[in-house]
């Protein structure tokens, strides 16, 4: 499946701004990695073999386990609900015409994509709207995948792992999570027209 990530913005503003006087990284991240275990040594006299390997290959990063609720069910779910399917996600804000083209855009391009191994997800910025303005804004436009408002916290680690774009709705930014728990890099800059995302989505599902 795929699921789609939206980028969400603070009404009159940038939504990094939101996120000045943050914590900073924890310190260990900028500290070297230790040596990686050879595949045939043992840890704490457990024997590493090929499958616990796999598991630990496909642990999703801390920011695909956070809590998140959809605008018009009310059904908390995460980023890494949907194991097993690709994850478009974009974030955006309900004031940001930039995206109000690009979903329309998207919700096009979806009329050619018949597959139920993608999944779209739009995330608002706006720490001030409720899941009821914001369901309200997805209904009105045909908007009719999942939207959610993204804690501070959460956009928080987004903007650690994909950089203070993502916390700015015009730039129209957006990211795959794909069946395995990895995600692409951050595509911003410019509104992606309906034949750009349809080739996108069916690259990013291996379609």
């Amino acid at each position: 499946l795929v699921v789609v990530v939206m980028s969400i913005s603070v009404t009159g503003c940038s939504a990094f701004d939101a996120l000045r006087g943050s914590p900073d990284r924890p310190a260990n991240q900028n500290e070297e990695e230790a040596p990686a275990a050879d595949m045939n040594d043992t840890t704490m006299g457990v024997e590493v073999d090929d499958d616990a390997m796999a598991v630990l290959a496909v642990e999703r990063p801390a920011w695909q386990n956070h809590p998140l609720t959809d605008a018009r069910s009310g059904e908390v779910f995460t980023l890494g609900s949907f194991e097993g399917k690709t994850v478009f996600v974009e974030t955006m804000a309900t004031w940001c015409g930039n995206c109000r083209q690009q979903l329309t855009n998207l919700r096009d391009a979806r009329a050619h994509i018949a597959a139920d191994d993608i999944v779209y997800i739009g995330l608002s910025v706006e720490t001030n709207i409720s899941d009821e303005a914001l369901a309200t804004y997805a209904d009105n436009a045909g908007f009719d995948w999942t939207f959610a408002v993204i804690p501070a916290d959460l956009l928080r680690e987004l903007a650690d792992e994909f950089g203070r774009t993502i916390t700015s709705p015009p730039a129209t930014p957006s990211f795959f999570i794909y069946a395995d728990g990895s995600f692409s890099v951050l595509s911003a800059g410019r509104v992606k027209s309906t034949q750009q995302l349809i080739e996108l989505l069916n690259s990013a599902r291996g379609a």
